[in-house]
C-alpha cells in the first residue's frame, strides 16, 4: 500500500512525497509552475522527471540551454529541456532534494 507523506517547512509550503519499496523517498507531485520552452529563465531551477534530480539553467543561447544538474553540466534544446523538466522547483522542493 502506498501512503503519501506531506513534509512541512517553516514557510508552510507542502511537498507530497512517496516512499518506494527500496525505502527511497521522492517527490510525488511537483508543486511549482509548469513551464513551456519560451518561459525558461537563466538561474531558475527545474524538477527533472526523475524525482531525485533538479537542473539549474546556467545560460540560454538561441535554442540551446546550458544547465547544471546533480551529476555535472549539460546542454540541450529548449523544447527538450521543457519536456524533461516540466516544473519550476520550489524552495521547499530544492531543500528536500538537497538534504
Amino acid at each position: 500500500m502506498v501512503v503519501p507523506i506531506f513534509l512541512h517547512f517553516s514557510n508552510m509550503s507542502q511537498i507530497q512525497t512517496h516512499t518506494a519499496r527500496n525505502g527511497n523517498i521522492f517527490i510525488r507531485v511537483a508543486s511549482g509552475e509548469r513551464i513551456t520552452p519560451s518561459k525558461l529563465k537563466v538561474g531558475e531551477t527545474y524538477l527533472y522527471k526523475d524525482p531525485y534530480k533538479t537542473k539549474t539553467i546556467q545560460d540560454i543561447r538561441g535554442d540551446d540551454v546550458y544547465y547544471q544538474e546533480n551529476s555535472g553540466y549539460g546542454v540541450c534544446k529548449k523544447a527538450h529541456f521543457a519536456r524533461q523538466c516540466p516544473n519550476v522547483a520550489t524552495e521547499a522542493e530544492i531543500r528536500f532534494l538537497n538534504k
